[in-house]
């Protein structure tokens, strides 16, 4: 293919130094596009055979290969054992049964499936089997609330969804159940659900009766063409109603083509964790890939507490997540080392800290490696060999704690659904941290001025701005929405993305801001949120953070969810008459307030916050911010009008207690 000549110079120590070039004209108030150094021609395949999602399913279909494992129960009902593994082969004629099954109930080219379930393989068979007909699977979150539920069934126009078992209820939920005509169910369906089902119009069947079904009336396949509508993904969206992201088949293929060629390195011997959500365009995108290099993925139990178990089961080589997965990570192991012995919590230190000052002078560790971090390596199942970040920026503290503890690189990606979730990823051999690294090979970036938050295209050394992005991979709009298409996609093909990036010295991208949470304080001050709650969940008590300020005040108030876990520990020590298992009763207590108060100021102090940056009050919480209350997105981003819906009057009394004691504010 084209611009691939060069591509063992990726690893070069040159193109670490300079991994971007400018392309195109120079505008008033933009910089010139860059794109990744070694695809001047942006490429949107990665083969001439592979041109859409039908063709890369395909890819190895005749390959007995393990394919998609999930952990079956042992004989117990409820240990989860060794992961049991399908083919691919197996994989594509089980899809095939599926799509024969959907054509055969009258479903055609271009018509949108449901797909409503947690990650599992009958998640992957679905699409697999929509794919071989062309038409369009439209992702439902597992936790969605009904009025969502309904508002994309309705908006997308779907009549037929696959889902698992618990999921049905809240499809009959829906005011206008009968638009739904057909369910597929990965499991039995309870008596309960099969009565409910008898007041419908609604034809049921479990997934084995709708492979026979399929197996039974074969159905030619429908090849889509590259531009052809492959799948709609709903955002999450922490305001208004989800939109819905219409990616084409070559949208799908060009990002594949872009990590193959990028910084992954995926081959048929890779494992991939798959517990982020399916319906969400990353984890699209990185089946994609396992899929197209024949490897293998493996699917979590489905519960997140035991995720970590899962993972030493299955043995990853590399693992992706967001911030607060790993943020999670590094506390649970702290909060281990923090109760063992003083020596050897001495020793970890000790080892922590000369590992970290070897690899900054690029040098190794060896003994330390042996002594203690082989046992840390163990926790992620020996055989990791990066950890990518994404979703939100990584504290690179984090990332150098990371890199250390699980010896291997420390990665960041950035991409949004527009444009399948990737747009740039770092590479493993680059050891620096805090930049997301530099455009894929399918697309092209430029910054835009920002003036009224003082970002230029102009700022030297770095040039700052709103990050816009240009490629085979950026979605052709949103479905039913000329009007936010017309705002978000430009007429040249420029997406802009509303999130603040700074080109580096060596030509990576760093985020930095992001234009919509931006607010002004009363004396004129603009305050970045999403910043600061990145600041102060660094405490080890505090899990979640959520920090609000607006122009009528001069300062700013924060709801609080503590780590309980680590309170558990560290608490009856010091404070034995609280009693740390009530919750309730612990967050009302002045002691956790003022403990709470203090580790933020230390953070505060760290990260060199100004003064009207820094928490005045705060409300402690009980009840974590989640996907089922409403108050966390699906990729773990706060949901932030709901959240000041929601603690609306605990805001109003926090500026009106702060105001009585210090009436010099």
């Amino acid at each position: 293919m084209e611009a691939l000549e060069n591509i063992d110079k990726i690893g070069t120590p040159e193109f670490i130094a300079h991994q971007t070039n400018e392309h195109g004209e120079l505008k008033q108030g933009e910089s010139r596009a860059r794109r990744n150094q070694m695809f001047p021609n942006l490429i949107s395949t990665p083969d001439k055979d592979t041109t859409t999602l039908y063709h890369l399913y395909r890819k190895h279909h005749n390959s007995d290969t393990n394919f998609l494992g999930i952990r079956g129960f042992l004989q117990d009902g409820k240990t989860r054992g060794e992961y049991q593994w399908i083919t691919y082969r197996t994989a594509c004629e089980r899809a095939n049964n599926i799509g024969s099954a959907l054509v055969h109930l009258g479903a055609k080219k271009g018509d949108r499936v449901g797909i409503f379930s947690i990650n599992r393989p009958e998640w992957v068979l679905s699409d697999m089997g929509c794919m071989n007909h062309a038409l369009v699977p439209v992702a439902l979150y597992a936790t969605l609330g009904p009025h969502a539920i309904e508002y994309v069934i309705n908006h997308a126009e779907i009549e037929t969804i696959l889902c698992e078992g618990k999921n049905i209820d809240k499809v009959l939920q829906m005011s206008n159940v009968n638009q739904i005509k057909v369910i597929v169910s990965y499991d039995v369906p309870t008596e309960a659900i099969l009565n409910k089902i008898k007041e419908t119009q609604i034809k049921i069947y479990t997934l084995t009766q709708f492979e026979q079904l399929g197996a039974s009336n074969p159905q030619a396949h429908t090849v889509p063409e590259p531009d052809d509508l492959c799948t709609l993904l709903y955002t999450s969206g922490s305001t208004g109603n989800p939109k819905g992201v219409m990616l084409t088949h070559i949208n799908m293929i060009s990002e594949v083509a872009g990590a193959h060629y990028s910084p992954a390195g995926v081959t048929s011997q890779d494992v991939h964790m798959s517990y982020l959500p399916l319906a969400h365009s990353f984890e699209r995108a990185v089946v994609s890939l396992m899929c197209y290099a024949g490897a293998q993925i493996g699917f979590f139990s489905g519960v997140i507490p035991e995720l970590f178990n899962d993972i030493q089961v299955l043995k990853p080589t590399f693992l992706c997540g967001a911030p607060r997965v790993w943020q999670r990570l590094h506390d649970k192991l702290w909060l281990t080392i923090n109760s063992d012995s003083w020596f050897k919590k001495f020793l970890f230190s000790w080892g922590l800290s000369s590992k970290q000052a070897a690899m900054k002078s690029g040098s190794s560790t060896p003994i330390w490696d042996k002594i203690l971090f082989s046992k840390t390596r163990d926790r992620l199942g020996g055989r990791v060999k990066f950890i990518l970040s994404g979703s939100a920026p990584l504290d690179p503290r984090l990332a150098e704690f990371l890199r250390a503890c699980f010896c291997c690189p420390v990665v960041q990606g950035y991409g949004l659904t527009e444009n399948v979730g990737g747009a740039c990823v770092g590479y493993p051999i680059d050891n620096q941290v805090g930049h997301v690294g530099p455009p894929l090979a399918c697309c092209e970036l430029k910054l835009v001025d920002v003036p009224e938050m003082n970002y230029f295209s102009t700022d030297k050394p770095n040039p700052r701005g709103e990050v816009c992005i240009r490629g085979y991979n950026v979605f052709k709009g949103y479905y039913k929405d000329p009007i936010k298409t017309a705002e978000d996609l430009k007429e040249d093909g420029w997406f802009h993305t509303g999130d603040v990036g700074r080109w580096n010295d060596n030509g990576s991208l760093s985020i930095i801001d992001r234009k919509k949470n931006i607010f002004k304080l009363s004396q004129g001050e603009y305050v970045a949120a999403e910043y600061l709650e990145s600041v102060y969940v660094r405490s080890p008590l505090v899990a979640q953070v959520f920090v609000y300020g607006d122009s009528l005040n001069s300062f700013l108030v924060g709801v609080i969810v503590p780590d309980f876990e680590v309170l558990e520990k560290v608490f009856p020590s010091k404070y034995p008459h609280i009693n740390v298992k009530n919750q309730k009763e612990l967050v009302q207590s002045t002691e956790l307030y003022k403990e709470i108060m203090d580790s933020l100021e230390v953070c505060a102090r760290e990260a060199t916050l100004l003064g009207f940056e820094k928490l005045k009050h705060i409300y402690v919480e009980s009840e974590p911010f989640s996907e089922e209350n409403n108050l966390l997105t699906p990729s773990f981003k706060p949901k932030r009008p709901q959240l000041k819906e929601r603690y609306q009057e605990v805001i109003f009394k926090l500026y009106e207690d702060y105001k009585r004691d210090h009436p010099d504010v």
